[in-house]
């Protein structure tokens, strides 16, 4: 058994995993995996000066957790400050032979390569040198336990240099160096003029090519766990696992075989599936519906099998995600909730209706288009993709002319417009187009009634209140359950039976943008705003007024309720009308 080995096993803080454990062999259930970002630690003693060092082990490496300390005869303390060697170990001029502890040496240039080839592996989304450098050096995470400082170094002329902000780290070729810069910059440099550098010992026979059995075509994308190291054998020998290969540990590798990761418990929704032999992360589609047969064409939809807030459709290629356009219209009503139902008396289209404190509202978006009888719409109002099935499903984009029923001579933002106390606009008799006051009335209803439910996962586990708060009841309250490109925790439940459908908006130039992300109303408000030329005379300062109508919006991305945004008249919106 290799030295390194003998060592662990007298650590009651090291378990290691025999050489044999494969993808498709079972896991020792007495041993407890542990993520490859999580050291495993163990006092070393130093027979020379009875110093104790702490060594973290990081893959199969075992390395000690702070810089040398030994007082050889070619070394110093930065400053000739001792206190400065007690924080960031000695620097050395020389003399490399035997300089580490026994069983320890001074690390190869590949022997730092694969250092930080490992953590670049399974922390990808970290820079090496942020892995590895300690919390208190900017911008260090502390991770792996490796503890890097910006140990400074001393210069050829006898100066001291870069105390907190370099790290010269000695290879085992002389007047060689692993640097360390500030913020994320490292890299090998040779540098005669550096007479003082910090040393980090390595212990014996523990790199992946000394430890790990032999790879080839006989074990080829086999696994295996070594420390808290875990190994992939492919066609290049054996390399650091991947997030993928690491997580599905211990799990057979079967083609199409989707299972749930060891670690990181933060990533709730995290799946891998084997795929030609090797696992990989799985697509949000093939984790959700994994097991469920897509018959061509069925338009069959089922319920995310991990995001059960998101919903996927069979077609002729397989699942898809589903947008809004998927559902039958009834889908983004709430069965449990009472509607009323409205007849428009001008086209005979029946509307849900829904009441939500003093206020009656449409729970369908109107779709009213009769340009004959209502010339104001003539060229203002709009179905997504001009697809007239879309505007039956979730009604209509109208322009703000349209919307209140205003002809051409309102059309530009800087001609101001009369607003009534009740403003009809394209609503049917006895609806209108709702005000500022009606929405925020709306919004002052549903915060108190529905707070609470929406909420209750909040309840203190001393006192049992719970604080409303519209970041999760908006969306728990007024958002259809379908529809929604929501990627959260907070799901849309539609409580009220107010039914908002992710419908976005339809730009000036004719784009439907924010389908699936954002629903808005027009208000029958206006805003005016005024522009001034800095430096004009006296009370020729105004270069234009503006008069941008108001609509409410939800979306989905800040999962709040609503903001009022000033639009442009020519803008496409959702109606709702509110009864009068």
């Amino acid at each position: 058994m290799k030295d390194y080995k003998s060592f662990v096993l007298l650590s009651a803080l090291w378990v290691l995993s025999a050489c044999g454990d494969t993808a498709s062999s079972s896991v020792d259930e007495s041993f407890s995996l542990k993520s490859p970002t999580e050291s495993i630690e163990a006092p070393i003693k130093d027979a020379r000066d009875n110093r104790i060092y702490y060594s973290t082990q990081i893959g199969t490496q075992v390395w000690l957790e702070e810089n040398l300390q030994y007082q050889a005869e070619s070394s110093g303390c930065y400053d000739d400050a001792d206190s400065n060697c007690v924080r960031f170990g000695r620097l050395y001029t020389g003399g490399l032979e035997g300089l580490c502890p026994e069983k320890f040496h001074i690390p190869t240039e590949d022997e730092w390569n694969e250092l930080i080839g490992y953590v670049s592996v399974v922390r990808p989304d970290q820079e090496p040198a942020k892995s590895l450098k300690s919390y208190s050096w900017y911008p260090g995470t502390g991770l792996f336990s490796f503890n890097l400082l910006g140990g400074g170094y001393r210069w050829l002329d006898g100066s001291y240099r870069k105390l907190y902000e370099e790290s010269y780290l000695a290879t085992s070729r002389p007047g060689c160096y692993l640097q360390f810069l500030p913020g994320k910059d490292y890299g090998f440099v040779c540098e005669d003029s550096i007479a003082g550098f910090s040393v980090r010992c390595l212990m014996d026979s523990t790199n992946a090519k000394d430890v790990l059995p032999s790879c080839g075509s006989s074990n080829k994308y086999e696994i295996v766990h070594e420390g808290n190291g875990y190994y992939v054998c492919d066609e290049k020998g054996w390399r650091p696992a991947n997030k993928a290969e690491y997580s599905a540990y211990g799990n057979k590798c079967v083609n199409g075989v989707v299972v749930e990761g060891k670690f990181y418990q933060d990533h709730y929704y995290d799946r891998y599936i084997c795929d030609g032999g090797l696992w990989r992360e799985a697509t949000e589609v093939e984790r959700n519906t994994y097991g469920n047969d897509c018959v061509a064409g069925s338009s069959k939809i089922i319920q995310g099998l991990v995001e059960d807030f998101k919903y996927f459709v069979c077609t002729d290629s397989g699942f898809r995600r589903t947008t809004m356009w998927d559902f039958p219209k009834a889908d983004y009503l709430n069965p449990s909730v009472e509607y009323g139902t409205f007849v428009d008396a001008r086209d005979q289209k029946s509307y849900k209706t829904v009441s939500l404190g003093s206020q009656v509202w449409m729970a369908e978006n109107l779709n009213y288009s009769d340009s004959i009888s209502s010339p104001n719409l003539k060229g203002n109002s709009w179905c997504y993709e001009d697809n007239p099935s879309n505007c039956e499903k979730v009604g209509r984009y109208y322009t703000f002319l349209a919307a209140m029923n205003l002809d051409a001579s309102f059309a530009a933002d800087s001609v101001e417009y009369p607003l009534m106390e009740i403003n009809q606009g394209i609503c049917p008799d006895g609806w209108r187009i709702p005000s500022e006051e009606d929405w925020n009335a709306l919004v002052n209803y549903i915060l108190p009634t529905y707070g609470k439910e929406a909420n209750a996962w909040w309840t203190s586990s001393i006192t049992g209140d719970v604080t409303p708060n519209d970041y999760y009841t908006f969306p728990y309250a007024m958002k259809s359950v379908t529809g929604w490109n929501f990627d959260s925790w907070t799901e849309p439940a539609n409580a009220s039976g107010f039914s908002s459908i992710p419908m976005g908006h339809r730009t000036e130039e004719g784009s439907f943008v924010e389908v699936g992300e954002s629903d808005g109303f027009w208000l029958a408000s206006i805003h005016k705003s005024q522009t001034f030329i800095a430096g004009a005379p006296a009370g020729m300062d105004v270069a234009s007024l503006k008069y941008a109508p108001i609509a409410s919006d939800m979306r989905s991305w800040e999962l709040n309720g609503w903001n009022f945004n000033l639009r442009t008249r020519k803008s496409g919106y959702p109606i709702r009308c509110v009864k009068n």
